[in-house]
């Protein structure tokens, strides 16, 4: 099998795929693109206070300039190869599309990086789910007597008081969302208010004007084939909160909750084509390297939704 990049697929790959990057902004917000420039290296983990120490810069006349400080702690990565590929059939498919067959090839691609897309939101989540545990006892949000603005108020102080960094995103799923804007102890808090709640009224609420709500509306298949028996769709992130810090200019180095470690911000490389064995069909494939890392659990609070327990 020769395996050839295909210059024209590849610089139409890059040119649609901000289109899809707007459809993975709400997995990019928890772990945002952190270009690393190489494939293997090292990232910073803060795990402890100790490692958001700010060391000084000062420096006294005539005396040695101080040397940069780490105090986190640096962890290898390998970035994660990841692949899709699909076909074009020269016997079938291209007589068939006639003038259109350059039409057809950039369909293909498109379809591979809707997928590639999808994947991806589905494993970032997956990935924070499974890093981080929901606070006992809060997101019981149905319960008319449980100020949710209170609990989101107690996770940015927690946050604070184990870092010293103040969060600047929360990340809500919509069915929390839902309770939360129609939450009557949250409605009171705008006397006079004419019609539903906005993110941004519950930032400056929450006294927050820098923050970010962001609401993660995403559902898909998560287990099964599609169109199988096993197959059920969910919320891509459960039912959770995530109050969490987001460094602006992301780094290897940099603090923040969680990273997309990749080679360069584009995420993708090119697309490679390659020829079937009895030359009847024409393969294109597209790589790209990543891997999702927790960078700090103590820049996370998590808050599930719950039901209260039954009355005795």
């Amino acid at each position: 099998m020769d395996l050839i990049i295909n210059q024209e697929m590849t610089d139409y790959a890059h040119l649609i795929l901000p289109d899809y990057k707007r459809n993975m902004q709400e997995a990019l917000g928890l772990a945002p693109v952190t270009p690393t420039g190489t494939m293997a290296g090292q990232y910073m983990a803060f795990n402890d206070k100790m490692a958001f120490i700010i060391p000084t810069s000062g420096r006294a006349a005539g005396g040695e300039t101080n040397d940069v400080q780490f105090n986190g702690e640096l962890k290898d990565y390998v970035l994660k190869p990841n692949a899709l590929k699909t076909f074009i059939d020269d016997e079938i498919e291209v007589p068939l599309a006639g003038k259109g067959a350059s039409l057809l090839e950039k369909a293909k691609i498109a379809n591979l990086i809707s997928q590639g897309a999808n994947g991806f939101t589905v494993s970032v989540f997956d990935t924070i789910q499974n890093a981080t545990t929901a606070v006992a006892g809060k997101g019981i949000w149905d319960d008319a007597s449980v100020d949710p603005l209170e609990e989101i108020n107690a996770g940015i102080l927690k946050i604070e008081e184990q870092s010293g960094i103040s969060p600047n995103v929360i990340t809500i799923a919509k069915p929390m969302w839902r309770t939360l804007f129609k939450h009557p102890k949250v409605v009171k808090r705008f006397p006079g208010k004419v019609g539903p709640l906005t993110p941004e009224l519950i930032a400056m609420e929450l006294g927050q004007t820098d923050m970010k709500i962001e609401i993660v509306s995403g559902r898909g298949f998560r287990s099964g084939n599609l169109g199988a028996s096993g197959a059920v769709t969910v919320p891509f992130m459960g039912n959770s909160c995530h109050i969490h810090y987001r460094e602006p200019n992301p780094g290897p180095l940099s603090a923040s909750f969680a990273a997309t470690l990749a080679e360069s911000e584009d995420m993708i490389e090119n697309v490679y084509e390659y020829t079937s064995a009895d030359g009847t069909r024409r393969y294109f494939r597209i790589a790209w390297k990543l891997k999702t890392v927790i960078k700090s659990l103590l820049l996370d609070y998590r808050i599930d939704k719950s039901t209260a327990a039954p009355a005795a």
